[in-house]
């Protein structure tokens, strides 16, 4: 039944990929793989867990999957433009400025990490989760550094897709590009962490759909590629957790490939539990959604704490270990039970998808690159729902980093017009008052 379930996912994603041409930014699209990849790791690693998939599992999954189907089937077709115009150029000046700072920036929080870190008594090999275990213990004008540099990383996914799409683009500032977003993936491993560095490649995946330089022609040359930077991430993934310390029991237990399989698998399984024992349950969408705000209410005092039964942790099979993700569909089921939680999701991948169809249609450097930070949500669908990171104290102080980081960065008097065909360009300002009343 699990392999059933499998197959049929794949026919209709595939069905539905190339009606909207072949077009993965669409949320439905991106949220039908994310689950469909996490749900494949699920059923390979079936060895893990011993545990077969439940009747209502399944037919939560499958719902999911048919109308994941459905939105994309009737969403718009990708028009084929020739010319693309944008309603604003980078500023390369600013552009160099701010590197420098990036620069500064992570320079002065990677030293503060290890002067705080020696000094709590860690050494050189603990470095990296020191943070994670006293996320005190680094200054709180410092911490801050961190926001600039990762959503600096965002943004430079931006910018190096825009410079793939012009065939005079300065190679120099490509590879400030490319230093800009290791240096912001490297940030987040120095911080204890690494969801981040998923969400920049994933915006950066994005960005590639968008401007349809992945589309039907080039997506068999460019998957060879993807799957190597998928490759990368997953080893990068799999070696940080020695810099990190994850887990004592992780490190000396699972090889490679099990480590990967339970990290995008289990939280199909930890479906699967929860789904079928209403004490995991909170009929509560403040405690399980947007549980960064419902904290910060907690600390003010302005709200009671909810009493739950458990801590949501649930063991694995024949694991000695577990996990507590379980995907973006349960934090919409145990939030509103089964019926509701799945409507109110399907509800909410149709907005999503208005508001992508929005954005591509603005042609709006700043709605471009929200989008692209948004786009996290949908990318961690097969792990767990990251809703109340984006609405959070935390995700609205990035999103007004993004706002200053762009004002900063273009120039929003000048437009950028892109002729997909031959990659031709303009952006200096004599041709561009060319367009300017188009």
């Amino acid at each position: 039944m699990s392999f059933v379930l499998l197959a049929i996912g794949l026919v209709l994603f595939l069905i539905c990929f190339k009606k909207t041409n072949w077009n993965l930014a669409i949320p439905s699209n991106l949220v039908f793989l994310s689950l469909l990849l996490g749900y494949f790791f699920y059923c390979i690693g079936f060895y893990l867990w011993e545990n077969t998939l439940k009747f209502t599992t399944f037919w939560v999954i499958f719902t999911i999957f048919l109308f994941c189907f459905i939105l994309s089937m009737i969403s718009k077709t990708r028009k084929n433009y020739t010319i693309l115009k944008i309603d604003s150029t980078l500023n390369v000046s600013n552009f160099r400025v701010i590197t420098l700072i990036s620069f500064f920036l992570f320079a002065v929080y990677f030293l503060s990490v290890v002067s705080v870190a020696i000094k709590g008594g860690s050494g050189i090999e603990g470095i990296f989760s020191y943070l994670k275990d006293n996320p005190d213990s680094v200054n709180i004008v410092i911490k801050q550094f961190y926001k600039i540099v990762v959503m600096f990383g965002f943004v430079n996914c931006y910018i190096l897709v825009l410079g793939f799409l012009c065939k005079n683009s300065n190679k120099f500032d490509l590879f400030l590009c490319i230093l800009n977003i290791l240096l912001s993936c490297l940030i987040n491993i120095i911080s204890g962490a690494r969801g981040d560095i998923l969400k920049i490649l994933g915006a950066f995946v994005v960005f590639l759909f968008i401007f349809k330089i992945i589309n039907r022609q080039t997506l068999k040359k460019i998957a060879l590629l993807l799957t190597v930077v998928i490759l990368v991430f997953l080893i990068i993934f799999y070696f940080a957790k020695e810099l990190i310390k994850t887990s004592d029991v992780l490190t000396n237990d699972l090889n490679f490939f099990d480590y990967i399989v339970y990290y995008i698998g289990s939280p199909f399984e930890v479906l699967n539990i929860k789904i079928n024992s209403p004490i995991y349950f909170s009929y509560n969408p403040l405690f399980t959604m947007f549980n960064d705000i419902y904290n910060d209410l907690l600390d003010l005092k302005m709200i009671s704490p909810v009493k739950f039964e458990t801590n949501g942790f649930v063991y694995l099979g024949n694991l000695n270990f577990g996990g507590n993700v379980a995907t973006l569909l349960f934090d919409f089921i145990s939030s509103f039970g089964i019926i509701f939680g799945v409507a109110i999701l399907i509800f909410f991948i149709f907005i999503s998808n208005l508001f992508y169809f929005y954005v591509s249609n603005k042609k709006s450097s700043f709605l471009y690159i929200l989008y692209g930070y948004i786009a996290q949500i949908f990318i961690f669908s097969f792990y767990t729902s990251v809703i109340y990171q984006v609405i959070s104290v935390t995700g609205f102080l990035n999103i007004l980093v993004l706002i200053a980081l762009y004002f900063c960065l273009f120039r929003t008097n000048r437009r950028l017009v892109v002729n997909l065909n031959n990659k031709n360009s303009y952006f200096n300002e004599k041709l561009i008052k060319r367009y300017r009343s188009h």
